[in-house]
């Protein structure tokens, strides 16, 4: 039977705290699938994979505060972004919800979860960003400090959408994502400059933000209890990390262990996902449509 034609994305807005959320949905034929981004993204780099993830769910993207359609914030705290994500949950998904969340998106997921672990079926998450369980607050902070320097030296602003591509390319970070994602990026996740030019919706000052929020509010040794949370609810969570860093590869093994969680090792780096759309539909299915 030939897959059934998916309608294209719809954006919507829900209401928290007086602020806007941005989500973006493919109204697919199954049950609810929530997909959420890192620092620095928005929800519709997702757009190259959610008409062929709606054939198997409804799916739901939300962008973070002050990425995407979201409002802008003062505020990016672990309680306000974690409250918004269930705000989106609590408005499009009666029935427990399955998440597949990356890297700070991973975090918040996780974070949710622990407060309603009701609403949620199966859970992935790949390399959340949790700092490591062994490390003193000092120690990771240090060592952030030295990561939100490279961030902030990062371009900011590009002439053209040609030149933010090349921006992608460039960038050991980014240099992972596949063409359908740069595309969808360039496409959905950048605003036009005050004179002329582009720049994204969220810039590296925002994710340098979001960097020291994940190691001050939920990283290093006194947060192990919270990380032994992480697997506490009436459906599994997986941790998932790519092969490419050991620093990575060997923290999440840790807090697997001290989670009692499951942990997969895949091919790549912090973006393997994104390196196609069908590694990324692909890992959905392997972790959470075929279990």
């Amino acid at each position: 039977m030939p897959p059934v034609p998916i309608p294209g994305s719809e954006h919507h807005l829900v209401e928290q705290g007086g602020r806007a959320i941005g989500v973006t949905r493919w109204r697919g034929h199954g049950p609810p699938l929530l997909i959420t981004h890192g620092a620095g993204l928005c929800a519709d780099i997702f757009d190259p994979v959610g008409p062929r993830l709606a054939q198997d769910w409804d799916v739901i993207a939300a962008d973070l505060r002050a990425h995407g359609r979201s409002s802008p914030a003062d505020d990016h705290g672990i309680a306000q972004q974690t409250a918004d994500l269930l705000a989106v949950i609590d408005t499009y998904c009666p029935d427990p919800v399955s998440v597949f969340g990356h890297s700070f998106g991973g975090l918040i997921t996780l974070q949710a979860r622990s407060e309603a672990p009701e609403r949620f079926a199966l859970t992935v998450v790949f390399e959340p960003a949790i700092p490591h369980p062994g490390e003193t607050v000092a120690a990771a902070t240090e060592r952030l400090d030295r990561n939100i320097d490279w961030i902030l030296a990062r371009e900011s602003w590009w002439p053209d959408t040609t030149a933010l591509r090349g921006h992608f390319s460039t960038v050991r970070a980014y240099s992972e994502l596949g063409s359908e994602f740069v595309d969808a990026l360039c496409e959905h996740g950048v605003v036009a400059a005050q004179n002329h030019g582009i720049h994204l919706r969220s810039g590296p000052e925002v994710e340098a933000l979001l960097f020291r929020v994940a190691v001050e509010q939920v990283g290093g040794i006194g947060h192990r209890d919270a990380l032994a949370r992480i697997g506490i609810g009436p459906a599994p969570v997986t941790l998932l990390c790519g092969d490419g860093s050991t620093f990575r590869l060997e923290m999440y093994r840790q807090v697997a262990a001290l989670a009692g969680v499951g942990l997969d090792v895949t091919r790549g780096g912090h973006f393997a996902p994104f390196q196609s759309a069908d590694r990324f539909v692909g890992l959905i299915q392997e972790h959470l449509h075929d279990r």
